[in-house]
């Protein structure tokens, strides 16, 4: 009885339940159909292309072409693109940023659209770490004005190591040496000097960046419902995390040293990135920011993908252009003579022209031709009542913001000096738009840092580092391009994303100059701005300092050495080898055969690497030697090690003194590096060397060739320095 009164009541309350489910059904249905009734009012562009997986192959292979027609057509509202998103993209005018820019983040996104882009469903990227983007901006950016002659010593040391000296044209393959290059400056900041030109450490950085872009791309050309089942199975996929394991193994007890070291210390610790994320940890317990191996990858990929594609379009642009670069580099010499020879950051801000060829090259260049990319969690409605509904992707069309004619005078047109124009401009009229026009600002014509308070946190330090690097190269090279090609290299362009090639070269030579110092310098107590009219500065075959202190005064000769220190980082000059003479003759090198035996080894190399000829038995022979090529000393010591061993093995550097009374002794250094010596050891050798001629006799040691010279006086000496230098 009791059953058969359930059942009743069941069936008495059928029509409520099932009201009750169509309602529901009506909740979840209605607005994903109200969505879709949204989205289908807002116009498509490449429609006539034919289905999506047509429309969407078309925007693998020419996105470029769907975002001008877009724009042309919607300039100022909106339009559909088709994308390998699993959502819908929809382009707005950049006339909409202002009030978008105001939007918080949980209306749109831009982690979640982040992660869209780089498919982090299937490469595992975590876009969304917190402690990153704060630590960047509370930190990192503060700290260049005390960080940038660090980060200068890096560049300098990584060009040093990674580029060659190029005496004749050098085919360069630029791209792969700003890996390196890049890698090892940001590592110095990120992690240390003590790792960042660790091999290991250059191995995880630089293949985890080129391996996520890979895998990010195959997944990419995968049809979006094939993704799910298929993309984890792709070999880019399974080679990126085989990296990963592989960057984890080196990094974590890295880390996990430095934490300890920090936590058993008083002091602050190093002055770089990983301190400052550890110092920081405690305020950002989300479980992403507390994985310091993966941040650290982050910001290797964040920082090595981004500046070494702006880099190589650079130097790209610069090849293609080399009439531009004696301007580059008057205005680069007189920044760092203002400023001690320093990159600082006065110094970087004074190169004005510099930064406009940054800038235009990014306009033209763009590492991407969309900005402003969010998630939109929830609709909203724009000012003009346009409804932009949840769960799309909405973005700014950048390239055609850049190449629109109406925001830009000959927009089609490379012009390496339109922003410096631009700033001129804006100064002479007293308007406020100068500063909308460095290399590092973001407004709604400038969006390839992106726009708003999620703009790029790390461009300042990428900027600097660009500069820095560029900068450096085009003081010591001259730079064209390859196999006599006239036209810029073109990028490649996949999506959305467009790339300068990998593979080609271009050529470098080394930039030789003779700067003789005149004796009106030698009266200057400090280097000055205005004192640059005393320097004579010319091209030429030898790169020869000459510097006359005066006659016997030692105080004033270690004075003047201490201007000669400032001149040579104020003309960015990196100095290869030291002489001194201490009579009015000529500086020379003397070689000394003993007898027959010693008078003949090699003689064939030492004519080819010094020019001596005619070495006759017992006698002292003198040759000009204003350059040695490293390479061919190192290959003549292996090849003839017995013809070679006169020289006591080393570098052919000297420090050589010719006295009056026709007593000739040289001194071999034999510690020195491979890179040039550095100014500290050309005063460190000058003191040593002071010291021995106030002494009434002394023997001189070092003599390679055998012997003791000795010398009596040198109270009537004139000391005369001269340095190799190369720029």
């Amino acid at each position: 009885m009791e059953s058969h009164h359930q059942s009743y009541n069941l069936i008495e309350r059928w029509p409520v339940i099932l009201a009750a489910l169509v309602a529901l059904a009506v909740a979840s249905v209605y607005p994903r159909a109200l969505n879709a009734i949204q989205i289908a009012r807002i116009p498509i562009v490449g429609a006539e292309l034919g289905g999506i997986a047509k429309r969407r192959q078309a925007y693998i292979t020419s996105a470029r072409k769907l975002y001008n027609d877009g724009y042309q057509k919607f300039k100022d509202g909106i339009f559909r693109i088709t994308t390998p998103r699993d959502t819908t993209v929809v382009v707005l005018s950049p006339i909409y940023l202002p009030e978008l820019k105001k939007l918080p983040d949980d209306i749109v996104s831009m982690d979640a659209a982040v992660n869209e882009t780089i498919e982090a469903k299937y490469t595992k990227i975590q876009s969304t770490v917190p402690i990153i983007p704060h630590t960047v901006k509370a930190e990192l950016t503060p700290a260049l004005v005390r960080l940038n002659p660090t980060i200068a010593q890096e560049v300098r040391d990584a060009m040093a190591l990674e580029l060659p000296s190029c005496v004749d044209w050098t085919s360069v393959n630029i791209h792969s040496k700003l890996l390196r290059i890049v890698a090892m400056v940001s590592g110095r900041i990120f992690i240390g000097a003590e790792l960042c030109r660790d091999e290991k450490y250059l191995d995880a950085a630089i293949n985890y960046t080129i391996e996520v872009m890979t895998a990010q791309r195959a997944v990419v050309q995968m049809r979006p419902w094939l993704r799910p089942f298929f993309a984890s199975r792709l070999p880019e996929i399974k080679k990126l995390e085989e990296r990963k394991r592989k960057a984890y193994e080196f990094l974590r007890p890295v880390i996990e040293a430095r934490q300890q070291a920090t936590k058993s210390s008083s002091t602050d610790g190093p002055d770089d990135m990983l301190q400052w994320l550890i110092k920081n940890q405690s305020k950002f317990p989300d479980i992403h920011s507390q994985n310091l191996v993966a941040v650290q990858l982050g910001l290797s990929f964040a920082a090595i993908h981004t500046t070494v594609l702006v880099a190589t379009n650079v130097f790209y642009s610069a090849a293609a252009f080399p009439s531009l670069m004696p301007e580059l580099r008057d205005e680069i010499t007189e920044a760092l003579a203002n400023n001690g020879g320093i990159f600082t950051s006065q110094a970087l801000q004074a190169m004005t022209k510099l930064d406009s060829f940054l800038k235009e090259t990014l306009r033209v260049y763009p590492a991407t031709m969309a900005s402003f990319q969010r998630k939109v969690l929830r609709s909203f409605t724009l000012s003009d009542g346009r409804v932009i509904p949840a769960g799309i992707t909405i973005e700014v069309p950048a390239i055609s913001v850049s190449s629109d004619p109406e925001v830009f005078d000959n927009a089609d047109t490379y012009d390496p000096l339109r922003f410096y124009n631009m700033r001129q401009h804006a100064k002479e009229t007293s308007t406020e738009s100068g500063a909308l026009n460095q290399f590092v600002s973001v407004s709604a014509n400038s969006l390839n840092f992106g726009y708003g308070r999620h703009a790029c946190p790390g461009r300042f330090f990428a900027a600097n580092e660009i500069k820095m690097i560029f900068a450096n190269a085009i003081m010591k090279y001259d730079l064209k391009l390859a196999d006599n090609e006239t036209a810029r290299y073109p990028n490649m362009e996949f999506a959305h994303m467009s790339a300068p090639e990998s593979l080609p070269t271009i050529l470098f030579k080394g930039r030789l100059r003779s700067m003789h110092v005149t004796e009106a310098f030698l009266q200057t107590p400090r280097l000055r701005r205005e004192d640059s009219h005393k320097l004579n500065m010319s091209e030429g075959e030898n790169n020869l300092v000459t510097f006359q202190p005066e006659k016997s005064d030692h105080n004033k000769l270690n004075r003047n050495m201490r201007e000669l220190q400032r001149l040579v980082r104020a003309e960015n000059i990196e100095t290869s080898e030291l002489r001194f003479q201490l009579s009015k003759s000529k500086c020379t090198v003397i070689s000394q055969g003993q007898d027959k035996e010693t008078a003949r080894v090699g003689r064939e190399d030492r004519e080819q690497l010094f020019g001596f000829s005619g070495i006759q038995d017992g006698e002292a022979q003198e040759s000009q030697f204003y350059y040695f090529n490293s390479q061919k000393w190192i290959r003549a010591q292996k090849d003839y090690p017995d013809d070679m061993s006169c020289f006591g093995g080393g570098y052919p550097t000297v420090l050589m003194c010719d006295l009056p009374e026709d007593n000739y002794y040289l001194r071999r250094v034999n510690e020195l590096p491979s890179k040039p010596i550095t100014m500290s050891q050309i005063s460190q050798a000058l003191k040593k060397l002071l010291t021995r001629f106030k002494t009434k006799k002394q023997s001189f040691p070092g003599y390679p060739l055998g012997g003791v010279p000795q010398f009596t006086s040198i109270s009537k000496l004139q000391p005369e320095v001269q340095l190799i230098t190369s720029r």
